[in-house]
């Protein structure tokens, strides 16, 4: 099984830490403190599996704790892991591979098509959430709305599989242009506070 990433003494980055800063640099500029975000301790390398919750509960041997249960005065609307995707159409099938987190706390499906902005954010204010999968529009519109809180944030999974054209969410011009709108108004500053990132394919 591979191990999490460990810090490099030089604070260097690794490939997907580096993907991560390649695809920011490309959509925002970026300076060197803006890196710093990007470094190898934030950013960690989920174990190899078949589904994505294989890869969580490898990362994870305390899942049902750290990732799949929520304690009884936590939030509603507050995901421990919120997992990021390029469209409806695959954040159906990656919710479909988390059977287990979502038996535990029914996990929030988060975008925008046929599914109204209300809807979603009603549906949060009266739910614990523990996994919360969606596109970067709909989270970015649900985080300012403060329907979706990042407070309980411990883990951003990027899901960066390929479409038929061979693209990912980091090279699409819209996901990426959303993704890191969404980063720079509510991401950035959790996953500098509190909160590890990994990407996944």
């Amino acid at each position: 099984m591979r191990r999490l990433l460990a810090p490099s003494p030089s604070g260097a980055l690794t490939p997907s830490s580096s993907a991560l800063w390649s695809s920011y640099q490309s959509e925002c500029g970026g300076s060197y403190l803006e890196e710093a975000a990007f470094a190898v301790e934030r950013v960690m390398c989920l174990p190899h599996a078949a589904t994505l919750q294989g890869r969580l509960k490898g990362a994870t041997p305390s899942w049902r704790d750290t990732l799949a249960r929520a304690s009884p005065d936590a939030p509603c609307g507050a995901p421990s892991v919120l997992v990021v995707s390029s469209a409806a159409l695959r954040v159906l099938e990656l919710i479909r591979q988390l059977p287990d987190f979502h038996r535990a706390v029914p996990v929030a499906k988060l975008f925008s098509k046929h599914i109204k902005v209300k809807e979603q954010a009603d549906a949060l204010a009266s739910a614990q959430v523990c996994v919360a999968v969606g596109t970067p529009a709909r989270l970015d519109k649900l985080c300012a709305l403060g329907a979706l809180s990042l407070s309980r944030l411990t883990l951003l999974v990027i899901d960066c599989s390929r479409d038929v054209k061979q693209r990912s969410l980091l090279d699409i011009p819209e996901t990426r242009r959303d993704l890191w709108a969404l980063w720079r108004a509510h991401l950035g500053a959790v996953v500098a506070r509190q909160c590890r990132v990994a990407l996944v394919e």
